[in-house]
Formats: structure tokens, C-alpha cells, sequence
């Protein structure tokens, strides 16, 4: 008996009626493809089944579908209806889904249409939770004797949704041929909360070719996450006990243990382990060997653990001017046997560095020179359980310091399409950066009024400090000229969201450039360049558009923070902060507009006393200047020649006598 034929048997061993069934089938591909499977068996192995009248509704998050087709009326129909291929819809809202009682309407409105003692159906994936609404099924489930048979694809007990079905003497079965890997993914979305203590163990970018990386895991992970981007073309994980994964096998993954997943995307892959649900717990070295024969590639490794050490890392000068690296929150370390620093590429910088002091809550790390840019401390050691272990710990160098900006901030692209025409499918992006020191798992929603949302990617991401992620929305427009206001939502350690005005056939001919201002709110006028590491300053700048609106305000070097948000397309005036060292006091400001346009604006925080008024009347005097002294130049230098040219008198020649010239 083959998978197919299983589902279809178990429902002819429970319903007992020539009665009509509904199959109420979620709008998902597995699901249609699972209900399809079950019409064409149950036909195949029972001859009578004929005689029942199948019907097909279906049901989304949002609504279901009233009677589609019948098996009395065109039982081809209804199989070609289930094996058409979904195509991307336009919807309001992309992330995790949060309605779990769609299921429950689709009973009640499929028993509100069936006589008594007939049957109902239902292939889903969705998780059910609505205790209320359950409730109130079962009772009108039991007033017509309808029989509910549930085949889900959720690798979990069903809750509610079983006992209604065990109630109505129907059935709850698991499909058997479920994607476990995708399973697994939804669980991990669903828990990710649980994952946000994570530490970093192994960054390498720009890798080439074929490429051996070795990371310990102790026995305080809970997971390990394997991030490669864009993607590799072979994959191979070994654990410390020889056993070999091969990473980009969804099944190879899945076998290793319970809730371990592989997750592609367009912008690379995702491999979560789980190993606190392995055979054995895996402490030890672990070996992954990764290769990319067409492109460079980047590999980081994070741990799911509570030791961290990577959390309030600083760079201090002390008073004899010594470099001190300080790290915190290093609890339920044992012995730390090697400290080292690497670029954030993962190429060596200092091999062993001095440790000063250590105890249960910082670690003071004594070196002569730290280097500039930002980069990476290394921590190696021992753990209360004699085994090894390795943290990344993230320094931010002293080439910049952020003072405004919170954990999270969201801008939107220079290449996003805010507006078009109906009947395209143009693209917002949204830039996600980590301002933090810590890796940060951060999960992704959008939202809008119109529904022309049509896919998001990723949904979600492990954001690096200091690093940016970009997330690609895909809208399909319909005809008619309207506007629709969108919500794109970032949820890591916080929630922060960017909204977006999209006009769609409405025609706009601005080409006036935005209008962008700025005023110090402290500068460096009085500080020397020898002390510029003690002091800061901060702009205010102010942007608008009254055309097309403000699409962007971005900085160089990047950093602008706007307290209050600001909705890309607004004509309202949007005010900003930018904080440096005076030791960076030069700045580039500029506006781009939804057509555009754009302005700029060059300040220095040395300056900051002079407006820029002033700055051009300097600047325009100081051209004036030159083309004055350039003038007297040529106006000297043609002096010079007119009185040489006065002062050259022609003197007559002596020849001697003629007799002389003769001879």
C-alpha cells in the first residue's frame, strides 16, 4: 500500500454513508496536492465511492470559498480544479501567519450547506488555536451527525482541531509524506523567540573554491546556525564523533535529529542543528567543508547558548595611554587559554594577546595598538566541564561611534519603485541594519491597505553588528490610479517598522530638487586635532519635498538617526540627528526625492560657527581673490612688454668707406 492509498483507506474504514463530503482544503500547494492524491484513491480502491457526492471548498487565512465543484457534476473538473498549480496572489500581509482559526470557519460553513450523517474532509498545514470557536463547531458538528476528518501536514498534536474530529467519530491523521525540513522551519519561526540568546563562533567572507572550516562546540549549545551567502555548491558537516551531514540535503539534515532544518532563499542557505534532540551530544570539534567553484562566498557560524561573551565589548585608554580591550559578561567560564583578533573578513590581525585581569564579569586585554577598524576578539577556553570552546566577540574600532542610534534601524533603497503603473510587479527594499554588538536574529513582517502585497525575502535573518540586511518586497498592482500606504516591521531585540506611500497610476512630473538644511547642535570649533578622541558633535538636519515627497536621507559616512521615523513619500518636513568624533568632522548630506531628484550638502564640524551662507560668500571670495590676482598678473606682464616696446630706438649702421668695402 502506497502513501497515496493510505490516506484514502483510513477514511473508507470510518465513514459508513452514501451521504455527501466536503474536502475543505487549505489554499496551500501540499494541501491541494494531498487532496487530489486522496480523490483519485478513494475512487481507485472502493467502486461504490461513486455513489457519494464529493464537493470542493477551500480556505485561506482570511475567508472560504463557497462550493467550487462537485464530483456528481464534473468529477474532471474538480481534479483538474486540485492539480493546477498556485501561483503567488497579492495579499495584505506577508510574515508569520497569525490566524489559527480559519479552519474552524470552513467546518461550520461546511456543515451549514451538508444534510445530516455526511462527512467533512479537511487537508491543512496551519497550526489551529481557538478554544472559543472550536467550541462552538463542535456543537453544530454534533447537531447534524457530520463526520470530520482531518489529514494534517503539522508534525504536532492538533489540539482542538483533533478532539473536534475524535468527537464527530471521524479521524485526525499526520500526512505521512509531510516536508519534515519545512516543518521544522515553521517550528523554529514560531519558538524564535527562544533563540535570541546566540553567540558568534566562526566568521570568513570572501571565500573562494574549496574551503575546510573547523569550530568547537561545548556542551552548553543548544544549536548550531550555519549561515552561507549567496550559496554554495557543495556541503558537507562532520560532527566530532565522524558522523557526515551533507548541508544541502534537506533529508541528510532532517535525519541528524528532531527540529533541524535546511532553508533556501535567494540569498544564500540557512542550516539550523539542533543538537540537544541528537542520539548523542556532539561536543567536540566539528568540521564543515563548503566549496563555490563561481563566486565568493561568506560562512558564519552561531551558537544557541547562554555563555556569552560578547555583550558591552569597549575600547578604553587608560591614563598612561595604554590600550586596554575590555569584554563583559564572560560567567561560567573555566579558563580562557588564548585570546586573538581577526578582521572581520576572518584574517588574523594578533595572534595572542596579554590578558591583564580576569574575573566572573570582564576580561581586560592588554595591547599596544588596536587597530582602527572595526574587528573581532576570539576568545578560546575551557568551560566548567573540561570542554572546549570559542566565542566571537565584536570591537567596534575607533574609526567611528554611534551615540543616537538604537539596536535596529530600517531604511529604505535608493532602487525601490514607490512610483508605477497598474500591471507591474515593481520592488521595494528594505535595508535592516544591527547597530548593536551582538548577532541578532530578527524576524520580518509587511503589511499594506490595497492587498498588492506578493512575496517577501527572506523572512527572516542573522544580522551581524554593524551589518546590514536587505529585505526584497514584491507588490502586483491592478488597475486604477489609487495610493497605498505600507508597513514594513523588523522584530529583534526590538520592534522598530518603516512605512512606505506607493502611488500607483498616478502621474507626478517633479523635477525640483528636495530641500535639505542642517544646524549644529555641537561642533569641534574649539578642540584641538591632537585631542579630537575626547570629543564629539552633533548636526540637525531637516529635509523635505513638496513634489513627489522625500523617498530618503542618507549620510556619508552612514549614521543618520531620525528619532520620530519618517513615511518615505511624505511632503512634512522630517528632522534627523548625526553624531562623530571630531576626529571624522567632515560630512555628506543627501535628500533624494520619489523621482529622484536630489541635493546635497558638504559640512565640516570645524566650521560649525559659520553658515552656509557664509561658507559660499567665503568660498566666492576667495575665487574672486584669485581671478583679481590673476588679472593684475596679465595686466602687469602686458605693462611690462608696451614699455619695452617704447624703449627700443633704431641707431644708424657705420659701413666704413667705399674703397674698403672693395677690397
Amino acid at each position: 500500500m502506497n502513501r497515496e492509498e493510505e490516506t484514502a483507506r483510513k477514511f473508507l474504514q470510518r465513514y459508513n454513508s452514501f451521504n455527501p463530503v466536503i474536502l475543505l482544503v487549505e489554499n496551500s500547494q501540499a494541501s491541494q496536492d494531498a487532496a487530489l492524491s486522496f480523490l483519485k484513491s478513494v475512487h481507485k480502491l472502493e467502486p461504490r465511492v461513486q455513489n457519494i457526492n464529493f464537493m470542493l471548498m477551500q480556505f485561506n487565512e482570511t475567508s472560504v470559498s463557497p462550493v467550487l465543484e462537485t464530483t456528481r457534476n464534473s468529477k474532471l473538473r474538480m481534479e483538474k480544479i486540485l492539480s493546477d498549480r498556485i501561483p503567488s496572489s497579492p495579499s495584505s500581509y506577508l510574515g508569520r501567519e497569525t490566524n489559527r482559526s480559519a479552519v474552524f470557519f470552513g467546518i461550520l460553513n461546511a456543515v451549514h450547506l451538508l444534510p445530516p450523517t455526511s462527512g467533512v474532509v479537511v487537508f491543512m498545514k496551519r497550526d489551529v488555536e481557538d478554544e472559543d470557536l472550536s467550541q462552538h463547531a463542535a456543537i453544530e458538528v454534533e447537531k447534524k451527525r457530520v463526520q470530520v476528518f482531518v489529514f494534517c501536514g503539522m508534525n504536532r498534536k492538533g489540539g482542538y482541531l483533533e478532539e473536534l474530529a475524535e468527537r464527530s467519530r471521524g479521524g485526525f491523521w499526520i500526512q505521512p509524506d509531510r516536508d519534515l525540513s519545512s516543518e521544522y522551519f515553521e517550528e523554529f519561526l514560531e519558538n524564535i523567540g527562544a533563540f535570541t540568546s546566540v553567540s558568534m563562533i566562526l566568521s570568513r567572507r570572501k571565500l573562494r573554491g574549496e574551503n575546510n572550516l573547523m569550530f568547537p562546540i561545548d556542551s552548553d549549545v543548544t544549536g548550531i546556525h550555519i549561515s552561507i551567502a549567496p550559496g554554495v555548491t557543495t556541503g558537507l558537516l562532520t560532527t566530532p564523533g565522524g558522523y557526515n551531514i551533507g548541508v544541502l540535503r534537506s533529508d541528510d539534515v532532517v535525519r541528524y535529529s528532531v527540529g533541524s532544518f535546511i532553508k533556501r532563499g535567494s540569498g544564500g542557505h540557512e542550516i539550523h542543528i539542533n543538537t540537544t534532540t541528537a542520539t548523542t551530544r556532539d561536543v567536540g570539534v566539528w568540521r564543515l567543508q563548503v566549496g563555490n567553484a563561481r563566486a565568493l562566498y561568506n560562512v558564519t557560524v552561531f551558537a544557541h547558548t547562554t555563555k556569552i561573551t560578547d555583550f558591552g565589548t569597549a575600547v578604553n585608554k587608560t591614563g598612561n595611554k595604554k590600550k586596554i580591550v575590555k569584554l563583559g559578561n564572560i560567567s561560567s567560564i573555566s579558563n580562557i587559554t588564548n585570546v586573538s583578533f581577526v578582521t572581520r573578513d576572518g584574517n588574523p590581525i594578533l595572534s595572542n594577546a596579554k590578558l591583564e585581569s580576569h574575573n566572573n564579569n570582564s576580561l581586560n586585554i592588554n595591547v599596544e595598538k588596536v587597530p582602527n577598524e572595526s574587528f573581532y576578539a576570539v576568545i578560546d577556553g575551557i568551560d566548567s566541564k573540561g570542554h572546549n570552546f570559542r566565542r566571537l566577540s565584536y570591537v567596534r574600532g575607533s574609526e567611528k561611534d554611534i551615540f543616537f542610534l538604537p539596536p535596529i534601524t530600517i531604511d529604505l533603497g535608493l532602487g525601490s519603485e514607490l512610483i508605477t503603473q497598474p500591471f507591474r510587479q515593481p520592488q521595494l527594499f528594505f535595508e535592516v541594519t544591527n547597530n548593536g554588538n551582538t548577532p541578532t536574529l530578527v524576524r520580518f513582517f509587511c503589511q499594506d491597505d490595497k492587498g498588492i502585497l506578493l512575496s517577501m525575502d527572506p523572512w527572516y535573518k542573522w544580522i551581524n553588528p554593524q551589518e546590514t540586511a536587505t529585505v526584497r518586497v514584491t507588490l502586483t498592482t491592478r488597475s486604477g490610479q489609487y495610493q497605498d500606504h505600507i508597513t514594513f516591521t523588523a522584530a529583534g531585540t526590538e520592534t522598530v517598522s518603516k512605512k512606505v506611500i506607493v502611488d500607483v497610476g498616478i502621474s507626478n512630473d517633479d523635477r525640483r530638487d528636495p530641500h535639505i538644511d542642517y544646524h549644529f547642535t555641537s561642533d569641534c570649533t574649539g578642540v584641538l586635532l591632537g585631542s579630537c578622541e575626547d570629543a564629539t558633535w552633533t548636526v540637525e538636519v531637516k529635509a523635505k519635498d513638496t513634489g513627489s515627497g522625500l523617498l530618503q536621507v542618507i549620510s556619508r559616512p552612514k549614521g543618520i538617526y531620525f528619532p520620530n521615523g519618517f513615511t518615505s513619500g511624505t511632503t512634512e518636513e522630517v528632522t534627523g540627528f548625526f553624531s562623530e568624533s571630531c576626529c571624522n568632522p567632515d560630512l555628506e548630506l543627501i535628500a533624494f526625492d520619489r523621482q529622484n531628484n536630489r541635493r546635497t550638502r558638504h559640512i565640516n564640524a570645524y566650521w560649525a560657527t559659520l553658515s552656509p551662507g557664509a561658507i559660499a560668500a567665503i568660498v566666492f571670495g576667495v575665487i574672486l581673490l584669485i581671478l583679481i590676482i590673476i588679472g593684475l598678473f596679465f595686466l602687469f606682464r602686458k605693462c611690462c612688454i608696451a614699455w619695452r616696446s617704447k624703449g627700443n630706438y633704431d641707431l644708424p649702421v657705420y659701413r666704413g668707406p667705399l674703397s674698403s668695402r672693395r677690397a
